[in-house]
């Protein structure tokens, strides 16, 4: 479905996978608050599941969620993916929302697994806990920089799109290409390589990718430790205020 839509905000996102249904809110909702009430936890974390941030609600238990920059109000919204939600919301006798991104501030705290840098929230409850990997560097090496790497994530170009246009573009060139992907066949033609994901990003630590392709954000940190340059491909939560901040060997597609 990603391949086929152009995603202009979270919202749009929750409610193609049905999270904003009123039937399925009903449902959703009602499990969680019986799960609450049998369980009778001291918090609720909610990992970008509106039912668990409304049943926290109804139930008056603490509320912390996982958020990332694109899903805040300010940055996009759609009002009109609202209707469901706040039928749901006055049945509960909740305050309605323009958006169900809104529900985010109703949390005590929010936890952003990236780092200030690429996500520069403007605001104060939010806590980073990115990267929480280490930069391990493969020491006493200094290999030439030959390699683009090329990885590929749950985004939204198709594979076999992304593999056409790869080829095309590296098909002659001196550097050796690897694309990290799952939804292609393993395969080696002259010096382009797919692969699964697993094991090529250990060529990051030895500093031997001149170019990152990506629209995958772990994969922009990996580029960033290891001062390889990256460029990111339709991602539109990279909007210019962003691009500002970040490493400057960033550039967009």
């Amino acid at each position: 479905m990603t391949s086929l839509v152009t995603v202009d905000s979270f919202d749009q996102v929750l409610f193609m996978t049905g999270n904003l249904d009123y039937r399925y809110l009903k449902k959703s909702v009602s499990s969680i608050r019986k799960a609450i009430q049998d369980f009778h936890p001291d918090a609720i974390y909610s990992e970008f599941n509106i039912s668990a941030m409304i049943a926290a609600q109804i139930e008056a238990i603490p509320l912390y969620c996982t958020v990332s920059y694109p899903t805040q109000y300010e940055y996009a919204h759609d009002t009109r993916r609202s209707k469901d939600l706040n039928r749901f919301l006055r049945e509960m006798s909740l305050p309605t929302v323009d958006s169900a991104l809104q529900l985010f501030d109703r949390a005590e705290q929010l936890f952003c697994p990236s780092i200030r840098e690429l996500e520069p929230f403007s605001k104060k409850n939010v806590q980073y806990c990115g990267a929480l990997q280490a930069a391990i560097y493969e020491s006493g090496t200094n290999h030439p920089r030959d390699k683009i790497l090329v990885y590929m994530g749950n985004g939204t170009i198709p594979a076999k799109k992304m593999r056409r246009v790869i080829f095309e573009a590296f098909e002659h060139s001196d550097y050796e290409i690897y694309i990290a992907s799952s939804y292609l066949k393993k395969r080696g033609l002259g010096k382009i390589c797919i692969s699964p994901r697993d094991g090529i990003f250990t060529l990051y630590w030895r500093r031997r990718f001149y170019l990152s392709i990506t629209e995958g954000k772990t994969a922009w940190w990996r580029g960033f430790c290891t001062e390889c340059r990256n460029l990111l491909y339709r991602e539109r939560c990279l909007k210019e205020n962003i691009m500002q901040k970040v490493w400057p060997g960033i550039t967009q597609a």
